[in-house]
């Protein structure tokens, strides 16, 4: 995979500059519009997708998939086995929700994995925003958002964590999203071959918490996807 020197200078000067903000208190409206002019480089992209379901009461084996993104919160995914996937996490657009008026705090600063982050809650101020509160963990070094817990308004709260192994690249290479399974509806029979459902884990009471974990691999930048390849949501192949 190449990537443009532009992309390289404009990141570059970016982190430069953002020293200066993190030498006090950081400005959080300053933080996220930072962030965010480094994601509108990335217009467009391709990546290979390996999925985990961890569920207690289904076994569904790892699914390979494609997904196909375009600013700002168009997503393809085409896969041989299945139909459907959790849409948490991917419908989550950084660049949409501050496209619309929204408050965002400071709240303090963390240490997570050795690394001081900071912790900046965001509040969406559209009646039309399907979230209801936002809390982004943000590496003070690079300026990347290591975790998000959102707040919605008609299907509960999920965590997002992030891993990033690409230099120069501000997408991840693996996301693991947890969420509590009574605010989630899985449609088995579009999940693929393979999945079966224990139907007694299933009726057993008390709060379930289950996770899915993204691995992303082989991202092609800006390749100019055109329009027709979003023509439908999720496509089996």
């Amino acid at each position: 995979m190449t990537i443009t020197s532009k992309y390289i200078l404009t990141v570059f000067v970016i982190l430069f500059s953002s020293q200066s903000i993190f030498s006090q208190e950081p400005d959080p409206y300053l933080v996220l519009e930072k962030i965010e002019a480094r994601l509108e480089i990335i217009q467009d992209y391709q990546v290979d997708l390996t999925i985990e379901l961890d569920v207690d009461f289904i076994n569904m084996p790892v699914k390979h998939a494609v997904m196909y993104y375009k600013q700002p919160s168009k997503v393809r995914i085409k896969s041989d086995d299945f139909l459907l996937l959790p849409k948490k996490g991917f419908d989550f657009s950084l660049r949409e929700l501050l496209n619309e008026d929204y408050s965002a705090v400071f709240v303090g600063t963390e240490v997570i994995n050795n690394k001081n982050h900071y912790l900046i809650k965001v509040i969406p101020l559209e009646k039309r925003s399907k979230l209801v509160l936002a809390n982004l963990w943000i590496s003070e070094e690079e300026l990347q958002i290591m975790k998000l817990e959102n707040y919605t308004k008609k299907r509960g709260s999920y965590i997002i964590d992030f891993t990033y192994a690409y230099e120069y690249i501000d997408l991840p290479s693996r996301m693991l999203i947890t969420f509590e399974v009574e605010d989630f509806h899985f449609p088995v029979k579009f999940m693929g071959k393979g999945v079966e459902v224990d139907k007694e884990k299933l009726k057993e009471e008390g709060p379930k918490t289950g996770s899915v974990i993204f691995f992303f691999t082989d991202y092609v930048l800006n390749p100019g996807l055109e329009e027709s390849v979003f023509d439908d949501a999720v496509e089996e192949r």
